[in-house]
């Protein structure tokens, strides 16, 4: 009994600590450290053509959901072999958000912290159900 009482303890310990690194990780990404990161990656894309080339070749995605897609380095190479209406992405980072809508007006970018993504997820696979 004594055993099992401090093994919940010990899961709800970790869980908490979880939770608040959860919390630190996503304010430190939507905050000014995401936007620095935003700003160092603004050209990050050129790089990625031929990874995401032969990738889509050999797996001809349908949808494509970028968790965490920043301001779309990724999304951009996936937009030249797919309809923008195939293609979103999740971030937490406003400025990155932003950005992404300025470069693929129409793109379905959401915000989301992680604690919510799956929900989001969710909600987009609805969509993209009953939407084609």
């Amino acid at each position: 009994m004594i055993v099992d009482y401090l093994q919940r303890g010990i899961v709800m310990n970790k869980q908490k600590d979880q939770n608040a690194e959860t919390i630190r990780l996503e304010q430190l990404w939507a905050g000014e450290f995401g936007d620095e990161y935003t700003d160092r990656n603004r050209k990050a894309e050129e790089s990625r053509g031929p990874f995401w080339e032969a990738l889509i070749r050999q797996l001809c995605p349908r949808n494509v959901l970028e968790v965490g897609c920043n301001l779309g380095a990724n999304l951009h190479w996936l937009l030249r072999y797919m309809p923008i209406q195939a293609v979103y992405g999740i971030d937490i980072n406003l400025k990155a958000l932003g950005e992404i809508q300025k470069r693929h007006p129409g793109l379905g970018a959401i915000w989301s912290p992680a604690e919510n993504c799956l929900s989001e997820i969710a909600g987009l696979i609805w969509f993209l159900r009953w939407a084609f």
